[in-house]
């Protein structure tokens, strides 16, 4: 009989630790890169069926708008793909990446930053653009100091910004791509339904990405938009 309940013991604490285990597991996430259809399902909302299915017509694409792929181009090569962009005579082009190196900058952690050749070829092709009339709205990255988290916690109250490199954005406009989503970073994988059109950062307004660049665009629109002084708005 003793056997028998050390055998009973023995089991049931195997148990609860496979159990315990399995369930770290599944926490850690590892098996979500072969999960992609599991993923997209669990990031919709009733909302996109609504906005996709339900709504009156169908929205026309805009052809004012197009949208260039820099793919894994170098700072010199995107430089060339610029100016091939300027020949067409855009009114505005924006560059949705975020060239600096956070930390040092040495030719070891920010090789990039060490090609005089390449950051001057995209440093002059933002100057040509510009002296043709063209405006460049560079991305910038709003942050939160850790004074600030510790203070008011993880809120969505900015002090900081991380910019392009002085070097390369120049006389360029800047314009903040941080995301309105539900994920706990802004590079996990979610659906943004929602846009912030404007965020103060230490006293100062700053315009999200696509707002300033429609801002340079048409700014008798944009203002307009703005002036709803709506913290969020829904993307249609």
């Amino acid at each position: 009989m003793g056997k028998f309940w050390l055998n009973c013991t023995l089991v049931t604490i195997f148990t609860f630790v496979f159990m315990g285990a399995l369930y770290e597991v599944l926490q850690s996430k590892i098996f979500n890169a072969f999960d992609p259809i599991g993923q997209a399902i669990g990031d919709m909302e009733i909302s996109d069926i609504a906005f996709s299915q339900i709504r009156e017509g169908e929205p026309t694409p805009d052809l004012d708008v197009t949208i260039v792929n820099i793919g894994f181009l170098d700072r010199g090569q995107i430089g060339d793909e610029i100016r091939n962009i300027v020949k067409y005579k855009p009114r505005v082009i924006g560059l949705d990446i975020i060239f600096s190196c956070p930390g040092s900058r040495d030719s070891i952690n920010c090789p990039q930053a060490f090609n005089p050749m390449n950051t001057f070829k995209f440093a002059s092709a933002i100057m040509e653009a510009e002296a043709q009339g063209i405006k460049v709205v560079m991305a910038e990255k709003l942050h939160q100091s850790k004074a600030l988290v510790e203070q008011f916690g993880d809120v969505a109250i900015y002090d900081s910004i991380e910019h392009t490199d002085e070097e390369l954005r120049l006389n360029s406009y800047e314009g903040f791509v941080n995301l309105d989503t539900d994920a706990s970073h802004q590079e996990d994988l979610k659906s943004c339904r929602n846009v912030n059109p404007s965020i103060d950062v230490s006293g100062k307004r700053e315009l999200a990405f696509s707002v300033k660049m429609a801002m340079l665009y048409d700014s008798i629109k944009s203002q307009r938009f703005l002036d709803r002084q709506n913290h969020s708005e829904v993307i249609n």
